[in-house]
């Protein structure tokens, strides 16, 4: 993810045209079919005179990339041959085995597949006999229906499932829901657990979190320190120490409940979760101990263009510019994705040409597309940070060179989302009429 260094979580795009301007992506439009499966997976070694090692879940599920699509009936084919002598699955109903594959049934496949809402729950377990370090893997093909061409095929021997025979701690966190809503000034208790799925304890753990600018952990902990993480301190990082040992199979929580103050200026916030095992210890499978909690507040932010006016003669250049503004109360952040919290969206007024751009502006072709000069564009995409704070003003200065005189030469300027949002409004915002402004050049020449 890009809100934090310790997890991957990623966001899918759509393909829209940019800004006001005629979409440029109707024949571009395509579509793939992904598999998301863990690439490594550990289970425990067997106990002594067990006919098998403790079941563990292994999540597989399918998405797609392109939400113009409906996507449907996926069918994805799970290869267990190269398990054996190592582990063995137990499949779920949505599956048909056939000797050492089956074929699980995913009714509707969505864009976004978020960790923990995978369509295919399979257990694995190790076979008795098979020692720590015994190596196996599983393998996946799909196919569904939908698409450009009413059919996708995920990538062919791209996904695979390394199973590793191991012995340790196993610490995991369960994945919280969504909670939207949320009235800014209030306070958000968090559930927290953590589990010992291993077969050996866990002589303490370490736990780290994440909040966003909108959020405030209230609950203070000894064993914490907190770092900002940037200037502004739009994310803070919490590293702390607990000597709690937790037993295999125990489940443990923490001294005190962990409680979030949501800021008056919250918006999209994230509060993340890491926890490993104490004393240096190796956890088993790494890939549950992180979660991430989205906590969208009942808010908004007003954002605001502002344009100019300037004369000049032919062959002068002038400047001209833009602004943006974010009113408020909340702030903005595209903590998820890292993309820009905007993109302005400049059209050249008629008659002139840009001669200097400023720092975060992109050229365009008039439709959209791909410019090959910086200068002498017709249009322009300028992006801001990943966020901005209430309050926060941005300029953008041109200098236009006046080809020819054109009275009343009207460029515009719109901020939308993003170059391949699939909307060109923010849904926080109240009030989308000023979203957009005009860079007039010899006003009633």
């Amino acid at each position: 993810m890009r809100i934090v260094a310790c997890a991957g979580v990623a966001a899918g795009v759509t393909m829209a045209g940019l800004g006001a301007g005629p979409a440029f992506a109707e024949e571009q439009q395509n579509d793939t079919l992904w598999i998301q499966a863990p690439y490594e997976q550990a289970v425990t070694v067997a106990p002594d005179g067990a006919a098998a090692g403790q079941d563990r879940d292994l999540l597989v599920g399918l998405y797609h990339d392109n939400d113009n699509f409906t996507v449907t009936d996926g069918r994805l084919t799970v290869d267990v041959s190269g398990l054996a002598g190592v582990a063995e699955v137990t499949w779920p109903e949505n599956c048909a085995p056939s000797g050492s594959t089956a074929v699980c049934d995913v009714s509707e496949i969505p864009t976004t597949l978020y960790g923990g809402r995978e369509q295919v729950r399979l257990k694995v377990h190790a076979v008795a006999g098979a020692a720590a370090g015994a190596q196996g893997t599983v393998t996946y093909e799909a196919e569904a229906t939908g698409g450009p061409e009413g059919r996708l095929v995920a990538p062919h021997e791209s996904f695979a499932t390394y199973v590793t025979v191991g012995s340790g701690p196993d610490l995991g966190i369960a994945r919280p829901e969504r909670v939207k809503g949320v009235e800014p000034g209030s306070t958000l208790d968090v559930p927290f657990a953590v589990t010992n799925t291993g077969d050996r304890p866990a002589e303490g753990f370490a736990l780290e979190m994440w909040t966003t600018y909108g959020l405030d952990l209230t609950t203070k902990f000894p064993q914490c320190t907190s770092t900002a993480l940037d200037g502004p301190g739009t994310l803070i990082h919490f590293t702390c120490a607990f000597d709690t040992v937790v037993q295999p199979g125990a489940t443990v929580g923490l001294p005190a409940p962990l409680k979030l103050a949501v800021a008056r200026h919250a918006l999209h916030e994230r509060f993340d979760l890491s926890v490993r095992p104490g004393q240096g210890a190796t956890d088993l499978d790494h890939m549950d101990n992180y979660a991430g909690l989205d906590i969208e507040a009942d808010n908004t932010a007003d954002f605001a263009v502002h344009g100019s006016t300037v004369n000049g003669k032919a062959g002068q250049t002038v400047t001209a510019g833009f602004r943006f503004e974010n009113r408020g109360p909340a702030w903005v952040g595209n903590v998820r994705s890292g993309d820009p919290a905007a993109v302005l969206d400049f059209h050249v007024p008629e008659g002139t040409t840009v001669t200097d751009v400023p720092a975060g502006c992109q050229p365009r072709s008039l439709d959209g597309g791909y410019y090959r000069q910086r200068l002498g564009a017709p249009r322009y995409a300028c992006d801001l940070a990943m966020y901005v704070m209430p309050k926060t003003k941005v300029p953008f200065s041109f200098q236009l060179r006046i080809d020819r005189v054109v009275p009343n030469a009207t460029g515009t300027v719109v901020a939308v989302p993003g170059l391949w949002a699939g909307t060109q409004t923010f849904p926080f915002d109240p009030k989308p009429q000023n979203n957009s402004a005009e860079i007039v050049v010899n006003p009633g020449a």
